[in-house]
């Protein structure tokens, strides 16, 4: 796909794109070797045996190392971070595979043995059931075990397995280049195209934010049965409607942005000050500044944080430990805090995809592209009503 994928897959990923890319928006570690070096810069490996080259560790990660550098990894690394035989196995077959399956089981994996906050328990049982669509999408489209060329109607047999409805005219469509072949017939109009691209890309997205944020409500009220009275602006929007995209005058308001407000105003409808939330932004050498030059400082990051970039690379972002690091100031000794972070860091993956679509989108040609791009993200909070109406969780 445009976001997950380079190749000529992009439309079999829109079930399940690929966890590494995933995590590479999210700004966490994307391979063994990346896990076992965030853990050592937090000192959590110290004292636990020899440790392996990056090299072999790689090819641990590949099933390439000896049964010999395999027991040192294992004497080294917490249980949970042991690579699982059958995943090593199934990644291994798989090489070159448009599906993701193999990836995601190995996460799960891991993070079953460690043992996955409860914040997060219904992301994973969400991942588990897109594990299972992407299979049966698999033996459908390619019955003969992943070989030859793909069997009937691709895009209508992926359409099977999405939540969000697209349409394709009753025209059947085996391949990408095909689909591109029915946008440029005159069938379909520059607008229709890029809502049924943007809204294939963001099937898997909607899903995953509507179950983080069930997750994210459920602790939240467990630790206070009163939860949803005292914030009644949660209740009725849900949390990431509220960090969703919105377009005023010609300016881009991204989900970041959003996210600021929200932190800004304790996820409250009451309005409170920029330099109330500025004020906790921890800057280095603090001591050195004084306090007008500290205040400047600060409003600068605030000011870079907040705009919206069309191109991705050009977009300041925090840090995920200064992100941390600000929640933690914020909400001293609340049980909060886990499932704030996941909202922040969830916030800049969202600012980032949304502007590889806006980039995306200028390449068609008409007027109104950045409309709409975020009337299609603007559908989460419809996405959302629909969830709770089927599920009968009415938060």
């Amino acid at each position: 796909m445009l976001v997950y994928r380079k190749t000529d897959g992009w439309m079999l990923g829109a079930v399940l794109p690929p966890a590494r890319m995933i995590f590479e928006l999210l700004e966490l570690p994307t391979s063994l070797l990346g896990a076992i070096k965030s853990l050592e810069s937090e000192s959590m490996l110290n004292g636990r045996g020899h440790r392996p080259s990056d090299s072999t560790i790689r090819a641990i990660e590949k099933g390439a190392a000896s049964k010999k550098s395999e027991g040192r990894l294992a004497e080294y690394l917490p249980d949970y971070l042991l690579p699982d035989d059958s995943c090593i196995e199934e990644y291994s077959r798989s090489g070159g595979s448009d599906f993701s399956r193999h990836e995601w089981k190995s996460v799960i994996s891991s993070l079953q043995g460690k043992g996955i906050i409860p914040e997060l328990e219904p992301f994973f049982c969400y991942i588990e059931e897109r594990i299972v669509k992407e299979e049966a999408l698999q033996n459908k489209v390619y019955p003969d075990n992943g070989r030859g060329a793909p069997c009937g109607d691709m895009l209508e047999a992926i359409g099977e397995y999405l939540d969000i409805a697209s349409f394709f005219g009753g025209v059947e469509v085996r391949n990408e280049e095909a689909f591109m072949n029915l946008c440029h017939s005159g069938r379909f109009g520059p607008d229709q195209e890029l809502r049924t691209i943007i809204s294939f890309e963001l099937d898997f997205i909607f899903g995953a934010l509507r179950s983080v944020e069930r997750g994210i409500i459920s602790f939240w009220m467990d630790k206070d049965p009163d939860f949803l009275s005292r914030y009644p602006l949660i209740y009725k929007e849900g949390i990431f409607s509220l960090i969703m995209p919105l377009i005023k005058g010609d300016k881009i308001v991204g989900p970041f942005h959003r996210l600021l407000v929200l932190l800004r105003n304790r996820f409250s409808e009451e309005e409170r000050s920029w330099v109330s939330l500025s004020d906790d932004f921890p800057v280095k050498n603090q001591s050195a500044y004084t306090d007008s030059e500290l205040k400047q400082k600060r409003k600068g990051l605030l000011t870079k944080w907040r705009k919206f970039e069309r191109k991705s690379c050009e977009k300041v972002f925090p840090l995920n430990n200064i992100i941390v690091d600000i929640i933690n100031r914020r909400m001293q000794n609340s049980e909060g805090v886990m499932g704030v972070i996941i909202i922040s860091i969830t916030a800049k993956m969202m600012e980032r995809i949304l502007s590889m679509h806006i980039n995306f989108s200028e390449q068609f040609n008409f007027d109104g592209n950045e409309d709409v791009v975020i009337q299609e993200y603007r559908r989460y909070q419809e996405f959302r009503r629909l969830d709770m109406l089927k599920s009968g969780i009415d938060y």
